[in-house]
C-alpha cells in the first residue's frame, strides 16, 4: 500500500514538473513576442524577457538554446498555424454558396489569429519588409504555399463558374492577403477614430464579410455569404 502511494506521488510530481516546464516555455514565448514586436530582434535582450517573465535566465537556454532559438520557435509556430488554416478551410467547393462560405471562414480564421496576437502580426510584417534570412528560411516557403493554396482554390472556383474567369487567381490571392494586412495595420487608428476593433468578434465577422463581398462581386448584388453558425446572412 505504501509502495502504491509512493508511486502515485512520484507520478504526480513528474506531472506537475512537466506542466511547470510547459508553462514556463509558453510564458517565455508570450513575453518574447511582445519585446520582439516592440523592439525588434536585435533590440531585444534575454534580460528583457526573463525579467518581465520573472523566470531564471537559464530557462532560455534550457527550452530554446538561446535568443535565436526562441525567435525561431516563435516563427515556426506561425508556420503550423498558417498551413492548418489553409488545409482546414480551402477545400474544394461544390457550389457558389460553399465557395463563399469557405472563403469567409478562411478570412475570419486569419483575422482571429492576428487579433489574438497582434505582436505576432507586427513581427511577421517586419520580417516580410526586411526579407531577413530567417524569414526566407522559415516563413517565405509557408507564405508562398499559403498564397498558392488560396490561388488554386480561387482558380477552381473560376473553372466552376463561381468567380470571373478573366481575373488572375494568383493576383486575387495576393490582393486578398494584402487587404487583410491593411485592416490589421490600421487597427490602432480605427480603434481611436471609429471606436471599432478586430478584437470584437462581431467586428471581425463584419470585416470578413465585406472583404469576401468585394472579392466575389457581391458588393453590387444581393447574394451575401451566410454566417455558418446562425444560418443568417451577415449585414
Amino acid at each position: 500500500m505504501a509502495a502504491q502511494t509512493e508511486g502515485r506521488n512520484r507520478s504526480s510530481a513528474r506531472g506537475k514538473q512537466k506542466q511547470s516546464s510547459e508553462d514556463s516555455r509558453e510564458l517565455l514565448m508570450r513575453v518574447a513576442r511582445h519585446f520582439f514586436a516592440e523592439k525588434g530582434y536585435e533590440g531585444t535582450t534575454i534580460r528583457d524577457i526573463v525579467e518581465k517573465a520573472g523566470l531564471n535566465v537559464s530557462l532560455i537556454s534550457y527550452h530554446f538554446g538561446g535568443k535565436e532559438g526562441l525567435y525561431r520557435r516563435i516563427l515556426e509556430k506561425v508556420q503550423s498555424q498558417s498551413l492548418q488554416i489553409t488545409e482546414e478551410t480551402l477545400k474544394s467547393p461544390g457550389s457558389k454558396s460553399e465557395f463563399e462560405i469557405r472563403l469567409l471562414l478562411y478570412v475570419e480564421r486569419i483575422l482571429a489569429e492576428y487579433a489574438d496576437d497582434l505582436d505576432m502580426f507586427v513581427i511577421i510584417s517586419r520580417e516580410i519588409e526586411n526579407f531577413s534570412p530567417m524569414f526566407q528560411e522559415l516563413l517565405q516557403p509557408v507564405f508562398s504555399e499559403t498564397i498558392v493554396g488560396l490561388g488554386m482554390f480561387l482558380r477552381e472556383a473560376q473553372k466552376k463558374g463561381f468567380l470571373r474567369k478573366d481575373l488572375s487567381s494568383s493576383l486575387l490571392a495576393n490582393l486578398l492577403h494584402g487587404t487583410i494586412g491593411h485592416m490589421m495595420r490600421s487597427e490602432k487608428s480605427r480603434r481611436k477614430l471609429l471606436g471599432v476593433s478586430v478584437h470584437d468578434e462581431e467586428e471581425r465577422a463584419r470585416i470578413a464579410h465585406h472583404i469576401v463581398a468585394l472579392f466575389t462581386g457581391n458588393i453590387k448584388g444581393n447574394g451575401l455569404p451566410v454566417n455558418t453558425e446562425s444560418g443568417e446572412t451577415i449585414q
